[in-house]
């Protein structure tokens, strides 16, 4: 072990996933503590990893932290992700000196620690080499009009309150910004309810539980979008550049994103409501789309046939749909002519067994002439029923007989 060269007992260290054990590992002999101080890159720090962690005095824990990060001379990547149900919190002057002795090294930043009285860690440091950024549960009250991140290029906020001018000058301050993560966000807007960002580098962006009015996202480089269990307006302007783009959980009043559809690849709807009307001009002009996903998606003004869908996108190789045959859903239409010649994947699936399934199974099957692979989920609540069991039966005896026809196409069941 006293053999191996520090640099390499550096990396080694730095793979760890956790402060403790690479204190424990650096005793191994002396060679390891030299790689320890000198040649360690990563430091993660995790209430899990600390036996008793809750037990511990909050003056130990500062120390303990402190002793082992002081002892590191470059440190790229540091995690401290302290319990958020503690009663005490940590003083501020114990977290100014862990981030000062980093700041000029340090690359990554995951960052949720509670503090007497708030510090704001942003405003405490330069952070000159920063590139990547994770705060939780931390309310960035103000940031300075010259804050400066010169190298940041992802940056995530996660439970954490800010004001939409606040917001804009932390954006405005990485003019290298590639990744936006914005999740359970508190956002305080003042006088209009519109929230409009400019980010011209931004390749990028997911939103998860952000409630607004109105979201206007000016951008010229965007590649991916995921917007999941939020509600706002979403007005997207820019470059076609838009290449994947995702919604989950999503009921928007209004949706724009046709500026940057032109060059779309894939397109996921998962439980969503939707007026069929403005969905389908959204991604119609998306010719080079490749996957598309409509699941567990409510249509509340048509139906969407697979005609459409052959026409509209004939590059499309895989294809995922859900089945709702139930009074009030819409369901995918059968009336076509079109094949879907470039389909290659299928995924089906459904909540409710019906006796129409193999029907519309078959139908669709019948479509898709190049078929190779087929996916179908059935959701596991059917074998809960007595009567869902013996149609589930029927069901699975329905496509044994199917497949007969198709023998070239591999088939997956699986249950959720």
């Amino acid at each position: 072990m006293e053999n191996l060269p520090v640099e390499v007992v550096g990396n080694i260290l730095s793979r760890l996933m956790d402060a403790r054990d690479v204190v424990i590992a650096s005793g191994t002999c002396k060679n390891w503590r030299e790689a320890y101080r000198n040649h360690l890159h990563r430091l993660s720090f995790s209430p899990e990893a600390w036996p008793f962690y809750r037990t511990f005095d909050t003056g130990f824990l500062e120390g303990l932290i402190r002793d082992t990060i002081i002892q590191t001379t470059g440190l790229q990547d540091l995690s401290i992700m302290t319990d958020n149900d503690r009663e005490n919190s940590f003083s501020a002057s114990a977290i100014t000196a862990w981030l000062t002795h980093t700041s000029e090294t340090l690359r990554r930043l995951s960052y949720n620690v509670r503090s007497t009285p708030y510090i704001n860690v942003l405003n405490c440091c330069g952070w000159r080499n920063l590139e990547t950024l994770l705060l939780v549960h931390c309310p960035v009250l103000s940031i300075v009009s010259d804050l400066q991140l010169p190298s940041l290029k992802s940056l995530s906020l996660r439970h954490v309150s800010i004001s939409d001018s606040d917001l804009t000058c932390l954006i405005n301050a990485c003019p290298k910004i590639e990744t936006l993560e914005l999740v359970w966000h508190r956002i305080t807007v003042f006088g209009d309810i519109e929230l409009g960002l400019t980010i011209p580098t931004i390749k990028n962006i997911y939103i998860e539980g952000v409630v607004l009015t109105r979201i206007i996202l000016e951008v010229n480089s965007i590649e991916r979008l995921h917007v999941k269990d939020s509600d706002f307006i979403l007005k997207l302007v820019g470059n076609e550049t838009l290449k994947h783009f995702k919604l989950e959980k999503f009921h928007p009043l209004q949706l724009d994103i046709s500026e940057a559809a032109e060059n779309l690849e894939s397109v996921d709807v998962d439980y969503c409501t939707f007026a069929l009307s403005e969905l389908h001009p959204l991604i119609s002009r998306a010719q080079k789309l490749r996957k598309l996903r409509l699941w567990d998606v409510i249509f509340c003004d048509g139906i969407v046939d697979l005609e459409t869908i052959a026409v509209g996108f004939p590059q499309l190789t895989h294809l995922s749909l859900g089945y709702y045959p139930r009074e009030g859903f819409t369901h995918y239409s059968l009336q076509a002519t079109s094949q879907l010649e470039s389909v290659t994947v299928l995924e089906l699936g459904w909540t409710l067994m019906n006796d129409g399934l193999p029907v519309w199974v078959e139908g669709v099957l019948e479509r898709c002439p190049n078929l190779r692979k087929l996916i179908i989920y059935v959701a596991i609540s059917v074998m809960f029923f007595p009567e869902d069991r013996r149609m589930l039966e029927t069901f699975t005896l329905s496509m044994v007989q199917l497949m007969r026809k198709h023998i070239h196409v591999e088939v997956q069941f699986k249950y959720e």
